[in-house]
């Protein structure tokens, strides 16, 4: 008997499939989307080439009774997302797409694997209109994936059913994450569809309490640093004290993007402590 995976219906042309992925915990797994009408489907978030994830993805399409595939594409260009990419490409016989900003990346880390074509503005078939909206911050060329007809939005790792996300240099932009959640907060979906864990209702407000919440992290950043300056490894443990091993590096990413934007604002600058090699930051008078 086939290993399937667990899948469920999310909406009218909407079905999520659970995908055991390598990321970080607390979670083990990837949504993986498939958005289908009148026998034709597209794939979003490919985050594994286990053998399994062929046959489900098979058998519900068995169900559904596709017969044509429009594509398989990734919301952005990290493993947890894009390691079925190719597969998935190569067994279904359709395209591959990325953001343009993302195939390079990808392409360095999936060496000799297919080249993804890059993304257009929307597919449309049948009843099925799905827009692409670049959306950078947890990458340059993150994407949100609006699918009109059933009002929801595949948000990719900019909002999480169970936590906060990461972003920091060198793959994203605090300012540009901001600006994304912007958009989220102003537009009309009724469910965001997260790369990780359950549907969110009410997308316009987790969006705001993800911003409120980067807002207050840089504002708990400020304050430590009107006793001195400090390291970004003296601001991680002060603010990050428990968090397990896997997951530092991230969070030290996300404070370094916090760090840079308050830099650009004028009121955090930087300094190099010959000493101990390392780069010490600093509250400015600005405030």
């Amino acid at each position: 008997m086939q290993n399937l995976l667990p899948w469920q219906q999310i909406s009218q042309h909407v079905w999520q499939i659970d995908v055991p992925t390598n990321t970080l915990p607390p979670e083990s797994s990837t949504n993986l989307y498939l958005i289908a009408d009148a026998g034709y489907g597209l794939l979003v978030d490919p985050g594994s080439n286990r053998p399994e994830v062929g046959q489900t993805i098979q058998a519900i399409a068995d169900q559904l009774r596709i017969e044509l595939w429009i594509g398989v594409m990734a919301t952005h260009y990290h493993h947890d997302h894009t390691d079925g990419l190719g597969l998935l490409s190569k067994r279904l016989n359709c395209p591959a797409y990325l953001h343009k900003l993302e195939i390079d990346k990808y392409c360095a880390e999936h060496s000799g694997e297919m080249r993804p074509l890059e993304l257009p503005d929307k597919f449309q078939w049948a009843s099925i209109e799905v827009s692409i909206q670049h959306s950078p911050g947890h990458t340059h060329g993150h994407v949100y994936v609006q699918i009109n007809p059933d009002n929801v939005i595949c948000v990719g790792d900019h909002l999480s059913a169970t936590g906060t996300v990461w972003v920091g240099p060198p793959d994203g932009h605090m300012d540009d994450f901001y600006e994304s959640l912007e958009w989220l907060i102003q537009a009309e979906g009724r469910l965001a569809l997260p790369g990780h864990g359950h549907p969110i209702s009410h997308p316009q407000l987790a969006a705001q309490t993800m911003l409120d919440r980067r807002l207050q992290r840089e504002q708990d950043i400020l304050k430590l640093l009107v006793s001195g300056e400090k390291s970004l490894d003296d601001l991680q443990m002060a603010l990050y004290p428990n968090l397990p091993t896997a997951a530092k590096i991230f969070a030290k990413r996300t404070l370094l993007a916090h760090l840079v934007r308050l830099e650009s604002t004028g009121e955090v600058k930087r300094s190099f402590c010959p000493k101990n090699k390392s780069t010490l930051f600093f509250r400015t008078g600005n405030y």
